[in-house]
């Protein structure tokens, strides 16, 4: 989907989850466009991107991070006008209001309601696009 000159940029807290998706991205054939990073509690360690990624996929994780708000303070920076996020969060672990506490946070800063999505099985979901 990324083309030619697309990549795809893949973070996780644990090295061993980062492996095991290096390893299925060999076996699908695409590894030529997977880009690895292990982030911090604190930092997803994607300062040197700023403005650079258009799309980013928020999908059950968010109710892991202690500090969501500066997750969305550092997605926002990393992402170029119009950008968007498709966050999604599991049903079974985040209640609706906690998820809707969440979407607010985003648009706090600098976020908008881009769109609803069509149902993500057992999640609650929302389409986000920078200011």
């Amino acid at each position: 989907m990324t083309g030619p000159r697309g990549n795809v940029i893949c973070i996780d807290v644990q090295k061993k989850m980062l492996g095991y998706l290096g390893k299925r991205a060999q076996k699908a054939g695409v590894s030529a466009v997977m880009n690895y990073r292990l982030c911090s509690e604190d930092s997803l360690g994607i300062d040197d991107l700023a403005g650079t990624i258009d799309f980013l996929l928020l999908f059950a994780v968010l109710h892991e991070i202690p500090n969501r708000e500066s997750l969305f303070v550092q997605i926002n920076r990393a992402l170029r006008r119009g950008g968007r996020v498709l966050f999604a969060e599991p049903e079974g672990h985040v209640k609706r209001n906690d998820f809707d506490a969440s979407v607010a946070m985003a648009l706090r800063n600098g976020f908008t309601v881009a769109g609803h999505p069509q149902p993500i099985w057992r999640s609650h979901a929302i389409l986000l696009e920078k200011k």
